[in-house]
């Protein structure tokens, strides 16, 4: 297809420019997969058509999932890094 002789100075990138975007393309589709799972499972139709329809390169997922899911991430992040109060409970004989 392409010879070589014309691009000579960009055939060493090309292992590293294919590498890069295999993973930008696996980790597009594992966040769309994630937060299109999560709007039907909580019936938001429009989340779910907004990331059907819209390609943003991931943003649109991940603001979904942080913020607007069921169960946003960045709640779950907070609950593990915030300390927890250790309570005591009697036992009950």
């Amino acid at each position: 297809m392409f010879n070589q002789s014309y691009f000579p100075e960009f055939w060493h990138l090309f292992p590293i420019m294919a590498f890069l975007f295999v993973t930008l393309v696996l980790t597009d589709l594992i966040l769309r997969a994630v937060s299109l799972w999560r709007a039907a499972r909580a019936n938001q139709t429009a989340w779910f058509i907004a990331l059907m329809v819209l390609n943003t390169m991931s943003i649109l997922p991940i603001i979904y999932l942080c913020f607007f899911a069921e169960n946003p991430l960045y709640k779950n992040w907070q609950k593990q890094t915030a300390p927890t109060k250790k309570t005591t409970k009697r036992k009950k004989r």
